[in-house]
């Protein structure tokens, strides 16, 4: 289990470091102030290129300080009042805002039709100011596959409120809730339990 927890937590620490290193870039940073459009496909194709040499992100986004996508790998340009329409979305966006690197929970996007999670990080002018946030949509069969390859044979992992969101037997996602279970409620606590031998924490 202690394998399987860390393989997950050093895939999400290096993402947590990725977005906030892809939020310095400067041609983000020249186009959010200038709106020069001539930064766009720039930026598109950089992001495009972190794609492909990361193999770990589902889109990557560049959103205004009025929550309005203006540039994206995967999501529709300039629709207006994107995370208004989800409260988590919202919340997580005015966090950035305010100057944190945040993230979600795991959870279903009927937009990529697949399970997900969302980093964001502040972009900040040469004043420290934040002009926007970069958002990012993890892809989670990457971190599945990290699993399998680390040669982890049976392993449940579990979301804050217990629902099962990957699993050695490749059950579907989120249907499964194990909270009543004791090792979930052991791992809760945050202390290691043996089932049949085999240590879960």
């Amino acid at each position: 289990a202690e394998e399987a927890i860390a393989s997950v937590d050093i895939f999400l620490f290096e993402r947590y470091g990725d977005i906030q290193a892809f939020s310095k870039s400067e041609t983000i940073i020249e186009y959010l102030q200038t709106k020069n459009i001539d930064f766009e496909q720039r930026i598109k194709n950089q992001f495009e290129g972190l794609q492909s040499i990361y193999g770990s992100w589902e889109d990557l986004s560049v959103i205004d300080v009025s929550g309005r996508v203006v540039v994206s790998t995967g999501l529709d340009k300039q629709e207006t009042n994107l995370l208004s329409k989800n409260d988590t979305h919202k919340d997580l966006f005015q966090k950035s805002l305010d100057g944190k690197v945040v993230y979600s929970d795991f959870f279903y996007s009927g937009r990529f039709n697949d399970y997900t999670l969302v980093f964001m990080s502040p972009i900040r002018n040469d004043s420290n100011q934040v002009i926007g946030v970069l958002q990012g949509h993890v892809n989670w069969p990457v971190v599945i596959e990290n699993l399998r390859i680390s040669h982890i044979k049976d392993f449940h992992l579990l979301n804050k409120d217990g629902y099962e969101i990957a699993s050695a037997e490749n059950r579907a996602a989120l249907e499964h809730n194990l909270s009543s279970e004791r090792y979930f409620k052991e791992a809760k606590q945050g202390r290691s339990f043996t089932l049949k031998g085999k240590g879960i924490g």
